[in-house]
């Protein structure tokens, strides 16, 4: 206290002496240091000025050496992050299959008219399909591929000729082999493709019609199981052919 006081005596009467007064001579580093010093000797003793960005610790050290130093600021606190709060798991719903009808049969499911009735008779593993007698086109598997032929019989059981458009739904037709490879059948020209037939069948009489995949040979080396899956906007049916 007693160098402290001074030093502030000293400095006073060097900064309050009249116009008249000479200031000894001081080289800029001299007249520096003697600057800041004063200036953070006046600040520790401003009241007014005690602020938690001072330490004033660090000015007491500072005045003990007698060496004026820059005194490094303490760090603000840090504000609290503002964390997103912890939302709680959302159950992922399927609703691919949410609200629609499950039906018993393929007449219910395709819409077809009283008295027509549709069966599943096989399949066969093919390189190429030459549709039905009369047919105009063909189908070739991809390279690298083979065909996949479900077949069916419609038959008109009723006492009159029955028209039939399939052409103009929107099903969907899907097959799964071994309970897990699945393909979408082909929409093909075929005049006998069941997914776009349309025609006038004829009381009694019976008509061969099939459905079409093209699939992986190495998926269908060993088959022990194929599911045939309709389904549109309203509803859905599934039906086991092996």
């Amino acid at each position: 206290m007693k160098k402290t006081g001074i030093g502030i005596m000293c400095l006073a009467a060097l900064l309050l002496a009249g116009c008249g007064a000479t200031l000894p001579n001081m080289t800029d580093e001299e007249t520096d240091i003697i600057g800041e010093y004063a200036a953070i000797t006046l600040l520790k003793y401003d009241v007014n000025s005690r602020s938690r960005l001072v330490d004033l610790s660090q000015m007491e050290e500072l005045e003990e050496s007698g060496a004026p130093s820059v005194v490094e600021p303490e760090p603000l606190p840090e504000k609290p992050s503002e964390e997103t709060p912890d939302i709680p798991d959302t159950p992922v719903i399927d609703i691919s299959a949410s609200g629609l009808e499950t039906v018993g049969s393929l007449e219910s499911f395709l819409e077809l008219p009283e008295g027509l009735s549709l069966a599943n008779t096989g399949y066969e593993l093919c390189q190429s399909y030459q549709g039905a007698a009369g047919s105009y086109f063909a189908l070739e598997a991809s390279e690298g591929k083979e065909l996949l032929v479900l077949q069916f019989t419609l038959q008109n059981q009723s006492g009159a000729s029955q028209e039939i458009n399939l052409l103009d739904r929107q099903d969907n037709y899907r097959v799964t082999v071994n309970g897990s490879y699945n393909k979408t059948a082909l929409t093909t020209m075929l005049t006998d493709d069941l997914s776009t037939y349309k025609g006038t069948l004829a009381a009694g009489s019976t008509e061969k019609v099939v459905l079409v995949f093209e699939v992986d040979p190495v998926q269908t080396g060993s088959v022990d199981s194929i599911t045939l899956s309709l389904k549109n906007d309203l509803k859905t049916y599934t039906i086991q052919v092996l």
